[in-house]
């Protein structure tokens, strides 16, 4: 067995003792996407009007909302009640700042809907919009200066400020609870939009937003969701990484795996008995290497939990590499509000590099101090050829070009 080091070192502050330290991104390089603004609908929506954003992309659902620059991710929140979150931030749809002038402030994110016809309700059919909202999640908490409001279009086209939050210190997912009072909002070409203010310089001032609901019947405090569904990211198959070489899986299969895990949110106030279910399938080999059939669980109202599946058995009937597709789907019983958050599918590299992380990246990390070192190790369980090394540095506001890093391996 050997273990492969990596240690970066820094030397750029002349300092006596090493500080390790977490800062803002800049840049969101996983947001930059070809979004229009202009993806309108042929004809207007109907009521109910529902999205709690588990999809796969990184922008909003265009049946729903029109383009926007929001980021669609699982990984800016503590606990999400749902996979899948919308974020707002200082970064337009390129995933760069709005303004690159420092400490510049104003309209940052907006999220509009699509156009609702209300034009056959009264005030009378007591129509909400609800949705929750978390401050700062793993991103930056935003000031009081900052803010997350909520827009009504009225039948002149006038848009109207009707809620409003002060950005405040990192707290958990509430619920905005807005009525609809006024009759020239029962209009058919109604549209609401979330928005905030924020510094417009950097990726800044998070706010997380799920389970956005729109629909006539409502009253006060009906902000229930009768909804279990698969929440945080899942614990994947691989022990230690998200990606490993071949080679080294091949040595040992069974020490390289362990048993994946997944994570849900009971959102109703009852509990309820939650089936668990799986399929792992090999799609180099075209095998499925793991069928979990399904176990119940009784998961406790307005609560989250986990469960642990069966430890995998990969067929490695395979020259090189492996792509493994993980499935995993839950039956929520009586808490069946959506659906679209009962299955979650994420793939396993089995290639040529090993990684800890997941791709994304909430904040960037940095070490201060005269020859100051971080170091990764790796194990390896026969010989093998280091090649290459990536590393991805976040954007800062401070050019640090001319600055020298020495790379050390043993």
């Amino acid at each position: 067995m050997r273990l492969i080091l990596f240690s970066l070192l820094f030397f750029y502050h002349i300092t006596t003792n090493a500080q390790e330290q977490l800062f803002d991104l800049l840049y969101q390089n996983a947001q930059s996407h070809n979004h229009s603004a202009y993806d309108m609908r042929t004809s207007a929506m109907s009521l109910p009007f529902i999205d709690d954003f588990t999809y796969y992309t990184h922008y909003p659902n265009t049946s729903l909302w029109i383009g926007s620059s929001v980021y669609i991710n699982n990984t800016y929140s503590i606990q999400q009640p749902s996979f899948g979150i919308a974020t707002f931030d200082g970064l337009n749809y390129k995933g760069v700042p709005y303004n690159n002038v420092a400490f510049s402030y104003g309209y940052a994110d907006t999220l509009t809907s699509q156009p609702i016809d209300l034009s056959t309700y009264t005030l009378a059919d007591s129509i909400y919009l609800t949705f929750m909202y978390e401050t700062g999640g793993l991103g930056q908490t935003p000031e009081t200066s900052d803010s997350l409001l909520v827009e009504l279009k009225d039948d002149m086209g006038l848009w109207h400020m009707i809620w409003s939050k002060e950005g405040s210190a990192a707290m958990p997912f509430r619920v905005a609870q807005i009525p609809l009072l006024n009759a020239f909002y029962l209009h058919n070409d109604f549209q609401f939009r979330i928005r905030n203010k924020a510094t417009l310089s950097g990726n800044n001032d998070h706010w997380n937003i799920d389970y956005v609901r729109m629909n006539s019947g409502r009253y006060y405090n009906d902000n229930v969701i009768n909804d279990i569904a698969l929440s945080k990211s899942p614990l994947g198959i691989l022990h230690n990484y998200t990606a490993m070489p071949f080679k080294q899986f091949i040595v040992d299969t069974a020490a390289a795996l362990q048993k994946p895990k997944v994570y849900v949110r009971n959102n109703a106030l009852s509990a309820d008995n939650c089936l668990f279910a799986c399929e792992i399938n090999n799609i180099t080999t075209g095998t499925i290497d793991l069928a979990f059939p399904g176990t119940s669980k009784l998961i406790a109202g307005n609560s989250s939990d986990e469960f642990e599946y069966s430890r995998p058995t990969i067929n490695t009937n395979a020259t090189d590499s492996l792509l493994i597709r993980c499935k995993y789907y839950i039956d929520p019983g009586a808490a069946t509000s959506n659906i679209n958050n009962d299955t979650l599918i994420t793939y396993t590299h089995i290639n040529n590099y090993f990684a800890y992380d997941d791709g994304s990246a909430e904040r960037t990390y940095g070490i201060y101090g005269l020859n100051s070192k971080l170091a990764y190790k790796y194990t390896t369980y026969v010989g093998d050829t280091l090649q290459y090394i990536a590393i991805h540095f976040g954007h800062m506001n401070v050019d640090v070009s001319n600055k020298l890093i020495n790379l050390n391996i043993w």
